[in-house]
């Protein structure tokens, strides 16, 4: 993913998560609490999306082991794709962890920009499958 993109993400991250953590305190006490669905469906959708960020750690596992099989001049492209694509599972584990923290519109809309990056991350990774064959 572009740094420009992720730049965007975060920042539209930041705004749909600043109302909740920087809300006034009435604010805060009149907002709508999650209800125990609301709760069990987030916390599917928080497993679900785990388990595509572990299956993508996987193929990056497969990948790396395949690059250490190749020639040296080969390993240096290897190496630069998959730091690429570390970076940003990186960057969606740490979104899945506030995703867990977060709740009502605000985890809509971080739910949202994880499926978004989660989509990117599983393109990047096909791109380079394909470049590096």
């Amino acid at each position: 993913m572009k740094r420009s993109n992720w730049l965007v993400l975060f920042a539209a991250l930041y705004l749909a998560t600043a109302g909740v953590c920087f809300g006034s305190p009435e604010k805060q006490a009149t907002a709508p609490q999650a209800t125990k669905a609301e709760m069990e469906r987030n916390k599917g959708e928080q497993q679900r999306l785990e388990h595509r960020l572990g299956e993508i750690g996987k193929k990056l596992d497969e990948l790396e082991a395949k690059a250490k099989a190749k020639k040296a001049e080969v390993k240096a492209d290897y190496r630069k794709e998959i730091a690429a694509l570390r970076k940003q599972q990186k960057g969606l584990k740490k979104q899945l962890r506030e995703l867990k923290t977060a709740s009502g519109k605000a985890w809509s809309d971080l739910k949202a920009g994880t499926e978004n990056a989660m989509d990117e991350l599983e393109k990047a990774y096909q791109k380079a499958v394909t470049h590096l064959q």
